[in-house]
C-alpha cells in the first residue's frame, strides 16, 4: 500500500511537472515574436535639406522662400512620418543658412 501511494504521488507530481514546464500556444507565440524581434533590422536613409522638406508636403503655392516657411516644413515632416520615415537627427549646413535632415526607416 505504501509503495502504491508512492508511485501515485510520484505519477501525479511528473504530470505537474510536465505541465508547468510546457507551453500554452499563447506563450509559444509570445517566444516566436520574441525570436523575431532579435533578427537585426535592415535600414534605408534620408538626408534632405530644409528647402526639399518643405517641397515634400506638396500643396504649396510655389517660391523659394515658402518652402522654407514652417507650415510647409511641419507639412513635410508629418507626410515624411506618414511614409514611415523618422527623423533621427539634424545638423546645419557649413555656412548656418540651411539645415539637414536625416531620416531613417526600416526597409521594405
Amino acid at each position: 500500500m505504501k509503495t502504491a501511494c508512492i508511485l501515485f504521488f510520484a505519477v501525479i507530481l511528473m504530470g505537474c511537472t510536465q505541465l508547468m514546464l510546457s507551453k500554452s500556444p499563447a506563450q509559444q507565440s509570445v517566444q516566436q515574436n520574441k525570436e523575431e524581434t532579435k533578427r537585426p533590422l535592415k535600414w534605408e536613409y534620408k538626408i534632405l535639406i530644409d528647402s526639399d522638406v518643405g517641397k515634400v508636403g506638396g500643396d504649396h503655392p510655389g517660391g523659394e522662400y515658402y518652402y522654407m516657411s514652417t507650415d510647409a516644413q511641419e507639412k513635410g515632416l508629418n507626410k515624411l512620418a506618414e511614409d514611415g520615415w523618422e527623423l533621427v537627427y539634424i545638423r546645419p549646413v557649413l555656412g548656418g543658412k540651411n539645415l539637414w535632415y536625416y531620416f531613417k526607416r526600416a526597409k521594405q
